[in-house]
């Protein structure tokens, strides 16, 4: 698990309707996202989620072992702000609203990609457990439902996604870090 800040950036328009969005690209450090609905207690401004991590080796094992106030995210700030003075202009990159003693925590896999899957054939009652691990997912939790489902009824060749599924697997080298 790794510890993510919670940035609101403001809207240039106030009766601007931004699109929900994700945006990830070849490098680590570019997966970013945001939704159409306003935090309510921030009005004119809008969460905009840096999903990546700064130092990959400064992991938490636990919820309680969140550093909040302790934590600088100034990186997560600039690179925020430099990919929406490219991308997302109908937000002011200068003007946010961020406070660290408010994370979000986050599971990654080493590639910053998802795994849907049944567990490695070396895992007990391995064929009666699904796993679903990433930590930007949540956007996709109607697709991943659907894919789920499938996966439990022991249907997963033929959803619409089954050309797709290989990606989501355990079995992508060094998808997996074994302790």
């Amino acid at each position: 698990m790794w510890e993510l800040p919670n940035i609101y950036f403001h809207l240039n328009s106030p009766t601007y309707q931004a699109p929900t969005w994700f945006f990830s690209d070849e490098d680590q450090q570019s997966l970013f996202n945001s939704y159409p609905i306003e935090a309510t207690d921030r009005p004119g401004f809008m969460k905009v989620s840096s999903e990546f991590i700064q130092f990959p080796k400064n992991l938490l094992i636990y919820p309680k072992d969140r550093q909040g106030s302790e934590t600088d995210f100034s990186y997560f700030i600039k690179q925020t702000q430099k990919w929406i003075a490219l991308y997302a202009t109908y937000i002011d990159p200068n003007i946010y609203m961020y406070n660290n003693t408010s994370t979000c925590l986050a599971t990654f896999v080493p590639d910053n990609d998802f795994i849907i899957d049944r567990l490695p054939s070396n895992v007990k009652y391995n064929s009666k457990i699904i796993m679903y691990a990433a930590g930007w997912g949540m956007k996709f939790a109607p697709v991943w439902i659907e894919i789920l489902t499938y996966l439990v009824l022991g249907t997963e060749s033929t959803p619409p996604y089954v050309k797709y599924l290989s990606n989501f697997s355990f079995n992508i080298e060094a998808r997996v870090i074994n302790q």
